[in-house]
């Protein structure tokens, strides 16, 4: 709460860049000046971003740089309406709300307010769009862009009159989206009934739930708070270690041992 405008600005830069990989961003560099690479090289970048096709590279990474700005620019809009009710319609409020996109998709948890997001327990633009973002940082670029390939090819097959054809999801897309729902659900109902009666007691129904998806998915190692977690019962502390000890998908901004 009390960085300087130049110490905000250098935190948001080194989270974007770690959230991306410095490989991903040196790779991209050397690709965009038409550096050549070696066969290494290119198996290297290829691993990282899911690429089988070594040819494709350069538009694979442009698709992950580009994307990544893309949802984190919409994630500030709907941000920016939501902090704009407290902190105004201003240049500061902008701030704020690049910020915490940025560190939302990162999964970095860094925060501008004291008590992280506890002011904003019960917002739902700000809850929602948060989580919402961790979740898409969270999931890797591959499942990202093979969701993207597959709703393409069904809006084609149904609007254009060509030929049909057919995408197929991968293994791993499927694995991944299957994990993410299913950690997310488990997560929120043990919160919920492990703290429902303890530290969400003074909050409303709709706010408990709330709190519970948020919590369900900061866990997943993006840091943020929506409740105080001075009173939580140790029962919540040892499975929110799990949680955190598995992480997201590999590829993903997202740490832990991976999915």
């Amino acid at each position: 709460s009390e960085l300087t405008i130049a110490g905000k600005f250098i935190l948001i830069v080194l989270i974007q860049v770690g959230g991306l990989g410095i490989m991903v961003f040196s790779f991209f560099g050397m690709l965009a000046f038409r550096k050549k690479m070696t066969v290494s090289e290119k198996l290297t970048i290829s691993y990282m971003v899911s690429e089988d096709d070594m040819s494709n590279l350069f538009k694979t990474l442009r698709i992950i740089v580009l994307s990544t700005f893309f949802i984190e620019a919409l994630s500030a809009v709907f941000l920016f309406i939501g902090f704009s009710r407290i902190l105004g319609f201003n240049l500061k409020t902008l701030g704020f709300a690049l910020f915490h996109a940025i560190s939302a998709f990162c999964n970095a948890g860094f925060a501008l307010f004291s008590n992280n997001l506890e002011s904003f327990t019960s917002d739902i633009i700000i809850s929602l769009t948060i989580g919402f973002t961790i979740i898409l940082g969270g999931i890797s670029f591959a499942v990202i862009y093979d969701v993207l390939a597959k709703v393409k090819t069904d809006i084609k097959n149904k609007f254009l009159k060509k030929k049909k054809t057919d995408y197929l999801i991968s293994v791993n897309t499927k694995m991944i989206l299957s994990l993410t729902v299913f950690i997310l659900f488990i997560s929120f109902a043990l919160f919920y009934l492990l703290e429902h009666r303890n530290t969400m007691k003074e909050m409303s129904l709709g706010t408990q739930y709330l709190a519970s998806l948020f919590q369900a998915i900061t866990l997943r190692t993006a840091g943020f708070s929506t409740v105080s977690f001075l009173n939580l019962t140790n029962a919540s502390l040892l499975f929110m270690i799990f949680i955190m000890f598995m992480g997201g998908a590999a590829g993903s901004t997202a740490g832990g041992i991976k999915l």
